[in-house]
């Protein structure tokens, strides 16, 4: 035999036969098994789980981010809150206090002016009594010189005139105290600390300019302006409060300014002028809106005799 049929029949005795070649190849096209497939879902699905696991803690972690950074500008936000709640209650408070010391630096100033119209009236007061007991000596030394003029004239035609004008002196003076007392009792008046009247309208006003006692000027200040020269004195009003019934004004006598403040209608304030010897009074009757009304009362000069 030769060498070429040799590797003709080792090939044959290979090669498989044409049938079992067909089974193999539909073996490969036959389907998967199940249990594979069930893996492969199962594998699929945990895969889809983790991803979508991580996306989850992916999404909370920015959250979290996002949520500390809001705290975080909250927490600056009160803080810039706090300091500048705290600066302004600061400046409220120096406010307040300036405020405070600039009124009490006035209630001071105020006070000491009272202090020093009231060592005036004190000493007006002091002159008056020592005027009234000069007077009353005075009296008492006329008295008993009428008196001995009396017992040494018989002459009963000499001291008739003498008793007349007494009398008649004496009815005067009594004749005043009643008109005087008609007034008050009419217009129900009422009297100060010093013992003056105090009128309440104009026609009180002129009722008391009868009585001849004082000079009255009567006067309608506007906010802002001054008043012409009253009785020896200026005056400017600094500011109204109708609802309260209040007034501030100033007061110009003797190369001096005194402000007083808070005064209310038909109250007499007391001023002491070097011009005279008894204190000015002043006295409002009504308030409006920048607007005062009111008078002012001099002691009227006694011409000697």
């Amino acid at each position: 035999m030769g060498e070429d049929e040799k590797w003709r029949e080792l090939a044959s005795k290979y090669e498989p036969p044409a049938e079992e070649g067909r089974k193999r190849r539909r073996s490969v096209q036959t389907p998967a098994d199940p249990t594979r497939l069930f893996a492969l879902i199962v594998l699929v699905v945990l895969v889809l789980l983790t991803v979508g696991q991580t996306y989850t803690c992916i999404r909370i972690s920015n959250l979290q981010d996002v949520s500390r950074r809001i705290e975080e500008q909250t927490a600056k936000r009160q803080e810039e809150l706090k300091t500048e709640l705290k600066k302004e209650i600061e400046e409220t408070l120096d406010s307040l206090k300036n405020t405070y010391q600039r009124e009490t630096r006035g209630m001071r100033q105020d006070v000491m002016a009272a202090a020093g119209s009231v060592d005036a009236t004190r000493q007006e007061v002091q002159r008056t009594r020592a005027m009234a007991e000069s007077l009353r000596k005075e009296q008492e030394r006329r008295a008993a010189e009428l008196e001995q003029q009396v017992a040494t004239k018989a002459d009963r035609e000499q001291l008739a005139p003498l008793t007349q004008d007494l009398t008649t002196t004496r009815q005067d003076l009594n004749s005043t105290k009643e008109d005087v007392q008609k007034v008050v009792m009419q217009l129900g008046m009422a009297r100060s600390e010093m013992g003056t009247l105090i009128a309440r309208n104009q026609h009180e006003i002129t009722q008391l300019r009868r009585l001849g006692e004082r000079d009255y000027f009567e006067f309608v200040l506007d906010r802002g302006t001054a008043s012409p020269l009253l009785g020896g004195i200026r005056l400017e009003l600094r500011k109204t409060n109708v609802r309260r019934v209040l007034y501030n004004i100033a007061v110009y006598a003797d190369d001096q300014r005194l402000e007083k403040k808070d005064l209310t209608i038909n109250e007499a304030i007391f001023i002491a002028v070097r011009s005279h010897r008894k204190p000015l009074e002043l006295v409002v009757n009504k308030i409006e809106k920048n607007r005062v009304t009111g008078y002012v009362s001099a002691p009227r000069a006694v011409s000697g005799r």
